[in-house]
């Protein structure tokens, strides 16, 4: 490959999936660091990337080949797909597509900027800047890019916005075991649901019932406050998405955000998406710390019912 202009050599770029909405650039160092390794800068730079590719974290992985040139496409889901190629050498460019069921829904390219020089010093990142665009808005239900001919774009429109009771519903017809708990005054109730080994609580920020949160319990049983509080830092160094909450009782809440514009068709998707993200988090705690030495559920039950009773009722108390 020529003298390359866009691609560097001493690491690699990436985009990266932290969590829904949430997508970073990273430069990954390809350089051997360790004095005594023997392992050679190709083979290094290889076997980096060869992790790279099994990371499903990892969207795009911007390598060139012996010819300086990278093509990738990735589906993105509700029927879009982004396809990215860059070249370089002489008359490096880069150009993103996203596609809607396969037509034209929105395209940046290089070769269409008035300065071609600023261009090309820039053009990764600008290129990087574009991708984490159209990937987070397509995450967020947000179509306003998608160009007005394209065909298609009226099958994706969200529909009515989802509230705790119409969430609720979809629980029960999806056969979960659900209940609601009891609030102070008129409220919006929140709802529990038992998820495999675990009872979830499906609640609403200030019980205003469309604000939706999902949020599982846990009350380290044994485990000292100084090796938990060890835990809970390096978790979420790992995931930010999750809010850690120590309640008064001397339980733990794990709480995540749900979208603001879910609607029936994308909710349980989501739910299971969620549930992952705060599943994979306490499990980061529990390496550290160790699992609970029993069962809970019965516990997670009572102390869901607790917290939601005890808020609303300071909720309630609150003179305007």
């Amino acid at each position: 490959m020529e003298q390359s202009i866009i691609f560097n050599l001493d690491n690699v770029t990436i985009i990266r999936k932290k969590g829904p909405g949430d997508y970073i650039k990273e430069d990954i160092t390809t350089l051997p660091i360790l004095q005594k390794g023997a392992i050679s800068v190709e083979q290094n730079r290889c076997a980096v990337i060869s992790r790279l590719l099994k990371d499903p974290s990892v969207l795009f992985i911007f390598d060139a080949g012996d010819d300086g040139h990278f093509h990738k496409s990735v589906s993105v889901g509700d029927g879009f797909s982004l396809d990215v190629e860059v070249a370089d050498g002489a008359s490096p460019y880069a150009c993103c597509t996203v596609l809607l069921d396969g037509h034209v829904a929105a395209r940046w390219d290089s070769r269409n900027e008035e300065d071609q020089e600023l261009i090309a010093e820039t053009l990764l990142d600008t290129l990087c800047e574009f991708i984490i665009m159209m990937l987070t808005s397509i995450d967020e239900g947000e179509y306003g890019f998608v160009d007005e001919s394209c065909p298609g774009i009226e099958t994706t429109v969200r529909g009515p916005r989802v509230s705790l009771l119409d969430a609720g519903r979809i629980l029960e017809q999806e056969g979960f075991q659900t209940e609601s708990v009891h609030t102070a005054g008129n409220l919006w109730r929140p709802v529990l649901f038992v998820h495999e080994n675990e009872v979830v609580m499906l609640g609403s920020q200030h019980f205003n019932g469309t604000d939706l949160f999902l949020e599982m319990k846990r009350l380290f049983i044994g485990v000292k406050p100084r090796d938990l509080t060890k835990a809970l830092v390096k978790a979420k160094e790992r995931n930010s998405a999750v809010k850690t909450i120590e309640w008064e009782d001397g339980s733990w809440s794990f709480r995540i955000p749900m979208d603001d514009d879910l609607d029936e068709e994308t909710f349980l998707e989501r739910l299971s998406s969620d549930l992952a993200l705060i599943r994979d988090h306490i499990g980061r705690v529990e390496e550290e710390v160790g699992a609970e030495p029993w069962p809970i559920m019965q516990d997670q039950r009572q102390y869901f019912i607790y917290e939601a009773i005890d808020a609303s009722i300071k909720l309630s108390q609150i003179k305007i």
